[in-house]
């Protein structure tokens, strides 16, 4: 409003950061789909059933057999499209079996896509959007309740859950809160402002090492551990580097809580990933 000769520039950028997670359940059919052994096409398919601009229109159910079956719109989800594919990735498995050859090209893509979606708009979606909701409301009331605290505390142990593999279940909570946010109703993605705040930290302690180390193959290993974690993948700076030191270590958990905690106080979230 303040500078309408770039209010053009500002909505389109505004509209290509929303896209991709408006349509996100398409990409996790597709991944999904290849992670469960079905095929790939089908899991876009069913992506593409749960994000039609149909949904949520002006008829908001569909009477069937006098019950209502709600006509949710699944954007921006993540579990319930991977519940839909990996129920779609056994009945595929079971049509191919039973199927004689002769219909199996037609009718097993058919009959797979047809029940799975009627599976997921009357069951699976429901009660996934429940899960998922639920999982998303405890993580916000647990950042209103302990607030800068909190966040100190998840920052500073944030490198400790990457090195068990449990973040990689996050990105499906923070399209939640992107979701909530969007919808505007939530405060936005803190956990993507832990994720940065950890990473660099994780970072920087590398390029501490790579500046003070003498020996010519622990510097080359910490530079470049250094720019992958400062892009977002902390694995080899942690693994390779920091945990060998565990002094560099120990201060990036240290530093990554305080600046966390800074975060928190200042209420920063991300509006959209990348």
């Amino acid at each position: 409003e303040m500078y309408p000769a770039i209010e053009g520039i500002s909505s389109m950028i505004q509209l290509m950061s929303a896209a991709p997670f408006m349509f996100l359940p398409i990409l996790v059919g597709i991944s999904a789909a290849k992670r469960f052994g079905a095929n790939q096409f089908l899991g876009a398919a069913i992506g593409m059933i749960m994000t039609t601009p149909d949904l949520g229109g002006s008829t908001e159910y569909w009477n069937i057999f006098g019950y209502h079956v709600s006509q949710t719109n699944y954007a921006y989800q993540v579990i319930p499209v991977l519940a839909a594919v990996w129920i779609l990735s056994i009945l595929e498995k079971f049509f191919h079996k039973k199927l004689p050859s002769s219909i199996d090209f037609t009718f097993t893509p058919l009959l797979s896509v047809m029940i799975t979606g009627f599976l997921t708009f009357t069951v699976i979606g429901p009660v996934m959007l429940l899960l998922s909701n639920g999982i998303t409301d405890i993580i916000v009331w647990l950042y209103n309740t302990t607030g800068f605290i909190g966040m100190g505390i998840f920052g500073g142990t944030y490198s400790l859950i990457v090195m068990t593999g449990l973040h990689q279940s996050f990105p499906a909570i923070e399209t939640q809160l992107l979701s909530a946010w969007t919808n505007g109703i939530g405060h936005g993605d803190f956990i993507f402002v832990v994720a940065s705040m950890a990473n660099v930290a994780q970072g920087a302690a590398t390029f501490a090492i790579w500046f003070l180390t003498k020996n010519s193959k622990t510097k080359s290993l910490a530079s470049s551990a250094g720019v992958s974690a400062l892009l977002g993948i902390t694995e080899p700076a942690l693994f390779g580097v920091n945990l060998k030191y565990r002094f560099p270590f120990f201060c990036a958990l240290i530093g990554s809580g305080i600046a966390t905690a800074v975060a928190g106080l200042l209420k920063v979230v991300a509006v959209s990933l990348g």
